[in-house]
């Protein structure tokens, strides 16, 4: 597969990727804790930039749990950035505020809103004089919060998973492209690079990376002792949502009474949408597990598999993601050297091979599911080789420190 300028690695990582240690103040509004995806992804990067000597602190909302150092524990990561979680109701009318300039004082929950996103103003910008200027830089997956605590002094990389979807978006995001401070726009796919450019004819195409998500590295991959079984394991792990796959992987459960199938992952009202289909009894609902307790199943599974269909739901059942998606599944996959079969989309061709880093099924199609499956099933040797190659694909170009690296080699090298 051909290395495209976009997403080609940078190389060998280094201790300190910029030459020198910043501040850097990483916004998401996130809840820690949560189940959703973004979550995951905001810590994740948050740890690996600090795990090139910058100093980080991730901003972000509070959700369920108790204090920060559940969140560490429940992550599965070490306490190796600051994490300063803001109590706000409910933000959504922030948004109109901001974007559309309403200066009169809102009420209810916009008021709420106001003070969170106040709070969260003074304490990135304390001591103004040492946040400004070379030392610090605003990393932000959430366009409101990052145009609420520039100055003109600050700089700023800004992530984006989707495109804008409104006019108030639109005016939020031209705002952010048009300051001093911009350094660049990162993106986690091509179509999605080509919405922003397409959008945004100013915006200059070296302003925007695409960089794929992630997934941490791991030493342990073998099988765990004492939990091979002579059935063939088959794992699912994330949400069940709309489009996700369920009522797919049910019928080819069906199909294959000698493999199990375990769905790790996914919400009460979900998983109970799921089980009125009467689901055979190879088929495991295991619920949401923390990010912390997933290594255990990983090292269970024989094949994983991602099986998105033409229209995937995000949080709610709601909007398609399907052409611009980077699921963080796929790289978990990958670092567990599993043998993958995935859905033949698009959008994961940028990081799947066909036949050598997984195997690619039309995504509905539960016959051509049946066979990828049985395929494997009678070929250990196979499932081995799609393997290797899916963690040695990983390893050179999608750990979470490479894609920090990458990010900030092609922002912050000449203070572009």
């Amino acid at each position: 597969m051909d290395a495209d300028p976009c997403t080609a690695p940078t190389g060998r990582a280094r201790e300190c990727t910029t030459g020198s240690s910043l501040r850097i103040d990483y916004l998401s509004t996130s809840e820690l804790i949560s189940d959703r995806a973004n979550a995951v992804h905001a810590v994740r990067m948050s740890a690996a930039l600090a795990g090139f000597g910058h100093e980080v602190t991730l901003h972000c909302l509070e959700g369920s749990g108790g204090d920060d150092s559940e969140v560490f524990r429940y992550f599965g990561v070490s306490r190796s950035f600051g994490l300063r979680r803001y109590r706000v109701a409910d933000h959504a009318p922030l948004r109109a505020l901001l974007a559309l300039r309403r200066y009169r004082l809102p009420t209810g929950p916009a008021v709420r809103a106001l003070h969170g996103l106040l709070a969260l103003r003074r304490q990135v910008r304390r001591g103004s004089g040492s946040r400004n200027g070379s030392g610090h830089l605003f990393f932000a997956r959430n366009p409101e919060w990052l145009l609420a605590c520039l100055t003109r002094d600050s700089r700023f990389i800004y992530e984006s998973h989707q495109p804008p979807c409104d006019l108030r978006d639109h005016l939020i995001h031209r705002r952010l492209f048009g300051h001093p401070g911009f350094r660049g726009l990162v993106v986690i796919s091509k179509p999605l690079r080509t919405a922003y450019l397409s959008a945004y004819p100013r915006l200059s195409p070296t302003k925007v990376l695409v960089s794929p998500d992630g997934a941490d590295d791991v030493r342990e991959i073998e099988p765990l002792e004492g939990a091979r079984s002579p059935r063939i394991q088959v794992g699912h792990v994330g949400h069940l949502y709309p489009g996700r796959g369920g009522e797919l992987m049910i019928a080819v459960a069906r199909a294959l009474p000698a493999m199990d199938f375990h769905l790790v992952g996914g919400r009460g009202e979900d998983i109970a949408r799921l089980n009125a289909l009467n689901p055979p009894g190879n088929l495991v609902f295991h619920g949401h597990r923390p990010p912390a307790e997933l290594a255990g199943f990983y090292r269970r599974f024989d094949i994983v598999i991602a099986p998105y269909q033409q229209k995937v739901a995000v949080a709610g059942g709601e909007g398609n993601t399907v052409e611009w998606m980077s699921p963080l599944k796929i790289f978990e996959y990958m670092a567990y050297a599993k043998a993958i079969v995935a859905s033949d989309l698009p959008v994961l061709h940028e990081v799947l091979v066909p036949d050598r880093t997984a195997l690619m099924v039309e995504p509905g199609d539960v016959a051509a599911w049946t066979r990828a499956l049985s395929r494997l099933m009678e070929s250990p040797e196979e499932r081995r080789g799609l393997g290797r190659q899916a963690r040695a694909a990983f390893v050179s170009r999608y750990t979470w420190r490479r894609r920090a690296e990458r990010i900030l080699d092609t922002f912050q090298a000449g203070g572009r």
